[in-house]
């Protein structure tokens, strides 16, 4: 997981067979905080092996991130280009530098740390459970060197690039001589080139699954009016505004990194809805909302009564106010509550039909298994009644082979004549006396 800020360049490269990129937030889109803490925590809850295999496990992923965008070697992707992805540019630093008022601090998010974070050591050695911890650095504050080496290297425990020995040797040759505060250690070390890297080089130097929950930004240079493309597109969305179409199909980036990766994520998206995962997690909702909802209609039931019983100058307009929130909230309970019933409803008649598909398959079977049954004692019969046929024929065969000698007898005694055939043609002339 990437643990810092991030920001997109125009360009793209050919993943390899052993990397893929989960990105949570579309161009030019900011991550804050909470979805950052919303996002890492549903991550958590995924088995390691599906988090290892996005493309295969990408509806279960969707159920904990919602839509995601899946850049990967074993599927077209936004040019068409097989295993293409947006070359994302990142600032290794969990970490928000501010300069107000005040003076100067930076804001360090000390439980996650900073880096790309291996997700299974990192779970694995996580002792904070709940609210992220935010620790303020101000200038001026000093402490000795080693404290502060210590304490930078700390936020690199779990990281995988830069890894907390990169960091900390960094920081022991550059304040070796020196002494100073956090902050400018922190300020220097975020503009070195092992700080901010970019997708491709990760992927070349340390392969796996990355998953980027961090902002999208457009660097200034890229394309001025980007932003207002995209604020356009998200406003009509909302249906505040319309868009200029002849703006967008002149910006060809735009096409490619919004408009084309909103269809894929939406395409995507589609199996997920249709699912029975996605089905079960929305009755439970329902369900859980129906029955906030009538404690919702309870309470405000009480309040009512209580209302009626001050008989205040403003017990009219009160009551009004309590009761079109309780039409409002029975209007909102009695849909949820139709879907529910309607789900349960679907859920009996799939049920039925899929009892009823069972035992028709156990019939057909039984049927099957009958037919079997009587074609080998068929078989069975045919065959004995040829065995038998045999035998017979068999027995008929051997009695004359037992008188095979008086045959050859009477047979010599027919053929005597043949062999004096000559002799007989010769005595039919009249005999001489």
């Amino acid at each position: 997981m990437i643990a810092g800020h991030g920001m997109e360049t125009p360009g793209s490269f050919q993943l390899s067979g052993e990397c893929d990129v989960v990105v949570k937030k579309n161009t030019c889109e900011i991550a804050f905080e909470s979805d950052f803490n919303k996002g890492l925590e549903g991550l958590l809850s995924l088995p390691e092996e599906m988090a290892r295999h996005p493309i295969q496990y990408r509806n279960e992923i969707t159920q904990r991130l919602g839509s995601v965008m899946v850049y990967s070697r074993n599927q077209p992707r936004i040019i068409g280009t097989e295993g293409s992805c947006l070359n994302f540019m990142y600032h290794l630093m969990m970490m928000h530098f501010i300069e107000d008022a005040r003076g100067k601090h930076v804001e360090v998010h000390y439980d996650m740390g900073s880096g790309i974070i291996d997700l299974a050591r990192w779970k694995a050695a996580r002792k904070h459970v709940g609210p992220s911890r935010v620790i303020i650095v101000r200038e001026g504050v000093s402490d000795s060197t080693a404290k502060n080496i210590e304490m930078i290297g700390g936020l690199y425990q779990h990281s995988i690039f830069p890894t907390k020995e990169v960091v900390e040797t960094y920081l022991g040759i550059k304040w070796k001589e020196k002494k100073t505060d956090l902050y400018d250690m922190l300020a220097d070390l975020r503009k070195q080139r092992f700080m901010n890297v970019t997708q491709e080089t990760l992927c070349k130097h340390v392969a796996g699954v990355y998953y980027h929950m961090i902002c999208r930004s457009m660097a200034p240079h890229v394309t001025p009016n980007i932003k207002e493309y995209v604020s356009q597109w998200q406003n009509w969305k909302k249906g505040n505004a319309p868009i200029s179409v002849k703006k967008i199909k002149d910006n060809e980036l735009f096409n490619q990194r919004y408009l084309i990766e909103s269809l894929q994520r939406s395409n995507a998206y589609k199996p997920y809805y249709h699912s029975r995962l996605f089905q079960e997690k929305q009755h439970a909702t329902n369900m859980a909302n129906c029955r906030n909802l009538e404690a919702s209609m309870t309470t405000l039931e009480g309040l009512l009564h209580t209302v009626d019983q001050q008989n205040s100058p403003n017990a009219v307009k009160q009551r009004e106010r309590v009761q079109r929130r309780i039409r409002f909230l029975r209007t909102i309970r009695n849909n949820k509550h139709a879907n529910c019933v309607h789900r349960e409803t679907v859920a009996q008649r799939v049920e039925g039909l899929r009892e009823e598909a069972h035992r028709a398959a156990l019939r057909a079977a039984n049927r099957t298994a009958q037919r079997e049954e009587q074609r080998a004692a068929e078989e069975q019969r045919a065959k004995e009644t040829v065995q038998r046929h045999h035998s017979r024929r068999h027995s008929k065969n051997r009695s004359p082979t037992r008188h095979n000698g008086s045959h050859s007898k009477h047979n010599s005694k027919n053929r005597s004549p043949t062999r004096h055939n000559g002799s007989h043609t010769r005595s039919r002339s009249p005999p001489k006396r």
